[in-house]
This record gives structure tokens, sequence and C-alpha cells, in this order.
């Protein structure tokens, strides 16, 4: 430990042998910065009392995590990963806003969803048929595409006008339809 009086300063830092530390601390400017490194979780962490910062990352040994967090703004973001089914999630508190990843071993599946603006964003890939889906909650719009093993088609579609677009391939005889419902417009083209 190191100690200046006139600027009233001090530094202190410390090493043990099962959990690592190092503290720095500054009085006079009332900042104070700790990494803290264990055997069993692994952290480090960081505070500035001053600014009422302060700035976390953990990783543990069953669920990979990692987590940040400034209380004075009131942001946290954290992201998390286990070994099941594979996650990522950052949230923003003061803007309630949330992003969440998510893949699971069995259907695999994105989604991203913005709470504050009621906009979700969903992508989803399963063994058996293939879709894609696009949602947007707040302008109700949504666009979906589906591609299935048996036969091939694609769909758009948003709700909130009431338009379709579908374009569906078969095996005897390739059609293309499209159809605009809110017109009431109906095209369809067919190769045989």
């Amino acid at each position: 430990c190191t100690h200046v009086s006139s600027l009233n300063h001090s530094v202190c830092t410390h090493v043990s042998s099962l959990n690592h530390s190092v503290c720095l601390h500054v009085s006079s400017l009332n900042h104070s910065v700790c990494t803290h490194v264990s055997s069993l979780n692994h952290s480090v962490c960081t505070h500035v009392s001053s600014l009422n910062h302060s700035v976390c990352t953990h990783v543990s040994s069953l669920n990979h995590s990692v987590c940040l967090h400034v209380s004075s703004l009131n942001h946290s973001v954290c992201m998390h990963v286990s070994s099941l089914n594979h996650s990522v999630c950052m949230h923003v508190s003061s803007l309630n806003h949330s992003v969440c990843l998510h893949v699971s071993s069995l259907n695999h599946s994105v989604c991203t969803h913005v709470s504050s603006l009621n906009h979700s964003v969903c992508l989803h890939v399963s063994s058996l048929n293939h879709s894609v889906c696009l949602h947007v909650s707040s302008l109700n719009h949504s666009v979906c595409t589906h591609v299935s093993s048996l036969n091939h088609s694609v769909c758009t579609h948003v709700s909130s006008l009431n338009h379709s677009v579908c374009t569906h391939v078969s095996s005897p005889n390739h059609s293309v339809c499209t159809h605009v419902s809110s017109l009431n417009q109906y095209a369809r083209m067919c190769h045989h």
C-alpha cells in the first residue's frame, strides 16, 4: 500500500493465492477501480463512484454469461450462452429495449425484440419445413417465407395493408401466383 497525503491519493494492490484482486483507489476524485479474478468463476469488475458508473463482466464455468452495467444511465447489457440452448440476450433498461437471439438444437430460431417500440423480428428454421418469418407488431406487418420439402412455396404477407404475395412451384407444373387482396387483383402464370 502506498499513500500520498498531500494529494490525498492512495494506491493499494493486493494479490492472494485463492482469489487475485487488484484495487486502485483515488480518494480526492472519489474514483475507485477494482479488478477481481477468482478460480471458480472469472469476474472482472470496474467501478467509478463519482460518476456512479460500474462495469461488471462475469464468466462462469456452467453457463457463460457476460454482463455490463452502467448504473447512472440505468443501462445494462447482458449476454448469456448456455450449454443446452444457445442464447444471446442484450437488454438496455432505461430505453426499455431488449434484443434476444436464441438458437436451440431442435429448431433453429433467431428472435429479436425491441419492447419500447413493440417491434419484433423472428426468424425460424426447422428441420422438417424451412420457414422464415419476419414480424413487426407495431406496424402490424408480417412477412413469412416458407419452403417445404414436397412443394416449394414462397409466401409473403403484409397484414396491415392486407397484401399477400404467394409464389408456388410444384413438380408437375410450375406455377407462379401473385395476389393483392386490397385491390382485388389476381394474376397467375402456369407452365406445363
